[in-house]
């Protein structure tokens, strides 16, 4: 009975886990998206035209976040 509540505590366990996980994720993206709208919306300021384009646009958040997210590594790693 033991064994068997242990394994019932691991699997909730690991599911709670696999769950945060997904959170996780789904809030890395959202705030991912929402930094690039303001990231898009400050530039349109500053410079002073649209950037309507959604290819440029998408391409433009995405090539900036990458950025990004290789400085966040770079600097987790001591470099």
């Amino acid at each position: 009975m033991k064994v068997q509540a242990q394994e019932e505590s691991d699997r909730i366990v690991a599911a709670g886990h696999n769950q945060l996980q997904a959170q996780r994720q789904q809030i890395v993206a959202e705030l991912r998206s929402d930094l690039g709208r303001s990231s898009v919306d400050l530039a349109e300021k500053i410079i002073g035209e649209s950037l309507a384009d959604d290819v440029k646009r998408a391409g433009s958040i995405d090539r900036f976040l990458n950025e990004l997210d290789s400085l966040s590594a770079d600097s987790a790693s001591g470099k």
